[in-house]
């Protein structure tokens, strides 16, 4: 494979083996404090490795935004101040795939936007090893948990109706607690 050798004042910041570039297969996508580096990867049986290195400094910034916008289905443009550079994220699980996805290439996205914009970024990466599937249930048992947060949350009960007795006439009076009502007999007007 086609080897990237970092400069001696380059660090990597983030890389993933889960990419795309331009609809070829990356086998190594990385971002360095200086470049954004791709190594794709052709054929079946006899691959050939090519790298492609885009320095961060060339991206376009537009009002103060770095060009790195991330898209659905996990999709990442970059706008280079000569071209376009497409990328897409993408996960051997197919189920959870989508999602992770889009969120990686939000991650992407926003890294290399500070880096354009000249802010720290904190070296970082968004390959993991968790179980799959774990991210679903963790939203599930969040989602569940809201409901029983909802169901039994005081601050939220149904208004409460009492009854009383009219404080001018006696009558009998009633109505939702803390509301002010009008007596049926005296007009008087007083808060339950």
């Amino acid at each position: 494979m086609d080897q990237y050798s970092l400069q001696s004042n380059e660090a990597v910041i983030m890389k993933s083996e889960q990419a795309y570039h331009n609809g070829n297969s990356c086998e190594l996508l990385m971002l360095t404090n200086l470049n954004l580096v791709s190594i794709t990867s052709k054929g079946i049986f006899k691959k050939t490795y090519t790298t492609h290195r885009f320095p961060i400094s060339q991206i376009k910034v537009i009002n103060g935004q770095g060009q790195a916008i991330p898209r659905k289905s996990g999709n990442l443009d970059v706008y280079f101040m000569n071209e376009q550079q497409s990328f897409r994220f993408s996960n051997d699980d197919a189920f959870f795939s989508e999602k992770k996805a889009e969120k990686e290439a939000e991650i992407w996205a926003e890294n290399i936007n500070k880096l354009v914009a000249g802010e720290q970024v904190v070296s970082c990466n968004t390959d993991n090893n968790a179980i799959p599937g774990t991210e679903y249930i963790a939203e599930t048992l969040k989602d569940t948990m809201d409901t029983f947060k909802g169901v039994f949350d005081l601050k939220n009960k149904p208004p409460q109706t009492v009854a009383g007795a009219c404080t001018s006439c006696g009558a009998s009076v009633s109505g939702i607690k803390g509301q002010a009502v009008r007596c049926q007999y005296c007009d008087s007007s007083q808060q339950l």
